[in-house]
């Protein structure tokens, strides 16, 4: 490959500038001179001959010269890994630039490594964090990209929260199918905390005859910082709750040192407390801030047409530290929960007062998210007074049936039950008893909703004889990956073990589950497995099914513990899900007030116009944007029930969005409301510890037989690659300026103007 460069001391482009500039001007004096003469033609074509040569001389100053690269022999190949990761950016005592920048800087330097390297190997570098490495500069012979120009790409646009080193490796070999010598220098600080193990991956390369070294940047052992780990708050509060959270903060070498924690919303301090740090490793902080206060702050500033039944919060806690601390990029952390700002309606029914139904009462009864609406003891159809109309009974978010008996229901009441899924999107929990009520063929509307049948069937309800031996609870795939079966907030096998230690009950009746149906949990003993709890989507809703009314037997030795944590988890799975925010024309909704990068999440609206009917048919659009600026625009589609839309968002980024509604036949006015959710990434370990982890990066090496480098010794890294050479490249160079070609362009133009000059009667 043949390219053209500028070796001189000057800047190309300042030469280039000032031999155009030369060149015009002659050009123009030139012109000038001969705009009397009568020459023809010669008025233009003497100065622009001129200003050539003139632009030639002038550029001698740069000194071009042509480069010819010629490859001799297989090259053996070095691939450069910069780490990309946060902690990258930590600007170390006594540095001026921070890790990732001074890593680049010790490539790209005039007369540095790369500089140094290209002639003899084929390099590479690229860049790399827990996504795919990117490709940021190559010297083979197709690539025109030389080293200076290529700064603008080598940073990334965003820094990633995990450092993969053992991924990186593996991809960077898989990428390289050559049978032929391979070196791998890494330039990092040692951090890894996602993928594969480095060390195990470096040892496998070894086998390979992969050879990997190491520079490693940032101080060795760790400096005084403070971090803030993560910040837990609960997930779902009513107005009059007290919010209680706790931060865990990161001490390291930091006894003795006074700092602050405040917690800020809407960069207002909500809660400040001053603390003096301990010489433990982590310390948690417990604080405490009014729900009451949180609500009224943030519904003063929404619209006042606006109603919310669930407010997204969020909170920003910071640590205020004085100067001398290693980094504050690990001094803040978000944390996010919900204000339930209208209760939850239930009906609950059933034919006696059962233990179960009893339980389930006073818990949803004590529960402030929750307005409950029952009766246990229906006697007669008078009883009890039923919702007077299915609008009345279309207010309810759930109901929950027991086992009553089929003539002290009104006989239109089934069907009710029946549209109220199928239709208006409630959720229907049906819990069978051992007097086999349900079975009556006044409830036929809602038997063709549930998800089971039963196998010994009749019409003439009994009672049925109890097991002799006990059932104990089992969890499906599918139950174990469902959140509202989920008893530990973190930990899926602590989870697990609780509901292997939750005692047996004695009645299931047998059922078998419907196609279309999810079994949840079995119940099982050494002689029968029965399905226990089963649901299934009907039309807009959901219907749960419970084989047994005993689980409260659960609450043995753990009172509400764990009996009232299920079923206040699937009633609020269950349920019509209330809209976020409801105005006038619009209701707004999303699935999750926050969620995982790359995880979707469920966007609804509800539409009606003016005289208050839903609108429908209509094509709305979902604006998604952050901070200000609209990042996504998506199509809405109709559901089952008249005016309500829906749609899912893609992959989103970390950060904070807000969802406003755009329909045909709605001014912006009409639809001015919005409601929030972010994409957050769970606490990392990438910003905990900010030392360089010399020991990981020379165990990396070592096992492959290369060497780990400090960063003040990565000049050395060129002397130590050179018994890895294979092939080399000839450079051969003509020095243009000084040669006889370009002389003779510039004695050609000359003797051309002189000729024609002379022609024209000028000389």
């Amino acid at each position: 490959m043949t390219s053209l460069r500028f070796v001189g001391a000057w800047q190309p482009s300042f030469v280039v500038a000032a031999a155009v500039l030369c060149s015009l001007i002659a050009f123009w004096l030139y012109r000038r001179r001969l705009s009397q003469a009568d020459v023809g033609s010669a008025a233009w074509m003497l100065p622009t001959i001129r200003a050539l040569a003139i632009f030639l001389l002038v550029l001698t100053f740069a000194e071009p010269t042509f480069e010819s690269k010629i490859r001799e022999g297989q090259l053996a190949k070095v691939t450069f890994l910069i780490d990309a990761s946060r902690s990258m950016t930590v600007i170390d005592a006594g540095a001026l630039q921070d890790r990732f920048a001074r890593a680049v800087h010790t490539l790209r330097r005039k007369d540095g490594i790369l500089q140094a390297l290209q002639d003899q190997f084929e390099v590479e570098v690229r860049r790399f964090d827990d996504r795919p490495a990117t490709l940021l500069w190559s010297s083979a012979l197709s690539a025109p990209n030389p080293i200076e120009d290529a700064a603008q790409v080598w940073q990334p646009q965003s820094w990633s929260d995990h450092s993969a080193l053992g991924d990186a490796l593996v991809e960077v070999v898989a990428s390289d199918s050559a049978d032929r010598n391979q070196t791998v220098v890494l330039l990092s600080d040692g951090q890894n905390n996602s993928g594969a193990s480095p060390v195990e991956i470096a040892a496998e390369l070894a086998q390979r005859e992969l050879t990997v070294f190491a520079i490693g940047f940032g101080p060795g052992s760790e400096p005084f910082d403070l971090a803030l780990r993560e910040v837990n708050v609960p997930e779902r509060l009513v107005r009059s709750d007290t919010l209680h959270g706790t931060a865990y903060v990161i001490q390291t070498e930091a006894e003795g040192q006074t700092f602050s924690l405040q917690v800020e919303h809407d960069e207002e301090i909500v809660w400040h407390q001053d603390f003096i740090a301990t010489m433990d490793r982590q310390r948690s902080i417990d604080f405490t801030i009014s729900v009451a206060d949180l609500y009224e702050r943030v519904i003063a500033k929404l619209p006042p047409q606006a109603q919310y039944a669930n407010l997204p919060i969020k909170l920003s806690a910071r640590l205020i530290v004085a100067d001398g601390e290693a980094s504050a990029l690990n001094n803040a952390q978000a944390c996010y929960f919900e204000i339930a700002a209208q209760k939850s309606r239930l009906l609950l029914l059933d034919g006696r007062s059962r233990w179960e139904s009893r339980y389930l009462n006073n818990m949803f009864a004590r529960d402030p998210a929750w307005t409950v609406d029952a009766e246990l003891q229906l006697s007669s159809p008078h009883h009890f007074e039923f919702p007077r109309s299915k609008e009345e009974l279309f207010q309810y978010d759930l109901i929950l049936l027991g086992d009553i008996a089929g003539n002290s229901v009104p006989a239109d009441f089934p069907g009710w039950i029946r549209e109220f899924v199928e239709l208006a999107g409630g959720g229907l929990i049906v819990i069978d008893g051992a007097r086999q009520n349900l079975r009556d063929p006044q409830f036929e509307p809602i038997l063709g909703l549930l998800p089971v049948a039963w196998i010994d069937a009749t019409t003439n309800a009994r009672p049925a004889i109890r097991d002799a031996f006990a059932k104990f609870p089992q969890l499906s795939p599918s139950g174990r990956n469902l959140d509202a079966l989920q008893l530990s907030t973190n930990d899926p096998n602590a989870s697990l073990q609780r509901w292997s230690s939750l005692p047996g009950i004695e009645y299931v009746s047998k059922t078998e589950a419907l196609p279309g149906s999810e079994v949840l949990i079995e119940a099982v003993n050494r002689i029968d497995r029965l399905p226990l709890l089963v649901t299934r989507r009907y039309g807009a809703g959901r219907v749960l099914f419970a084989a047994s009314d005993e689980t409260w037997r659960w609450r043995y030795q753990t009172a509400d513990g764990i009996h009232s944590r299920i079923w206040l988890q699937l009633a609020r799975w269950v349920m019509k899900p209330p809209m976020d925010l409801t105005s006038e024309f619009v209701s707004l909704d999303t699935s999750a007030t926050t969620a995982a990068p790359g995880q979707p999440i469920e966007l609804r609206c509800q539409l009606r116009r003016s005289d208050g009917q839903p609108s429908v048919g209509n094509q709305p659009t979902a604006v998604i944007s952050s901070g200000g600026l609209v990042v996504a625009r998506i199509p809405l589609a109709e559901e089952s029930i008249a005016g309500n839309y829906s749609a899912q968002t893609a992959s989103l980024p970390r950060g904070d969005y807000r969802l406003q509604i755009a329909a045909p036949g709605f001014s912006a006015d009409s639809l001015d409301v919005h409601t929030d959710f972010s994409v957050i990434a769970p606490p990392s370990e990438e910003m905990q510890r900010i030392a360089c982890n010399h020991d990981l990066l020379k165990a990396i090496s070592e096992k492959t037989g290369g060497k780990t480098l400090l960063e003040s010794e990565a000049d050395q890294l060129t002397e130590l690659l050179q018994p890895l050479r294979r092939g080399k490249i000839r450079v051969a160079t003509i020095v243009l300026w000084q040669s006889y070609w370009w002389f003779s362009v510039v004695m050609l133009l000359l003797i051309s103007e002189w000729i024609l000059r002379k022609k024209v009667g000028l000389v």
